[in-house]
């Protein structure tokens, strides 16, 4: 007979299990939507390269970025124009004057991933 304690387990390692399946379908409808084939892969558009943390950053779209992040997307990317994905969210951001808290939420994700790598809280 299994414990409450195995039962629990199960049903966590099933939602995570869940998760991670949520995760990779979101990331790869992304991918699609916008033309790249994995998550560091470039896509070059007239003069311009770009890659999926990028678009993702310059759109707002926070959740995005996180799961970009957790499916082995590298945040120190650069673009063709040398900008990370954190700046090309403050450019974006500046555009709209400042206000915008879309890009404020993409920066502070990747502004907690470098806490996480530096070991800060």
């Amino acid at each position: 007979e299994r414990t409450a304690e195995a039962k629990e387990e199960e049903g966590r390692k099933l939602l995570e299990e869940r998760e991670r399946w949520l995760r990779k379908t979101a990331v790869m409808a992304f991918l699609k939507e916008h033309g790249f084939s994995s998550v560091n892969c470039s896509k070059r558009t007239m003069m311009k390269t770009t890659f999926p943390l990028h678009v993702a950053a310059e759109a707002g779209n926070a959740k995005m970025v996180d799961m970009l992040i957790e499916e082995g997307a590298d945040p120190d990317q650069r673009n063709s124009t040398g900008r990370t994905a954190a700046q090309v969210a403050r450019a974006a951001q500046a555009r709209k004057g400042g206000l915008d808290d879309a890009h404020e939420d993409v920066l502070n994700v990747l502004a907690g991933l470098g806490r996480a790598r530096s070991g800060g809280a």
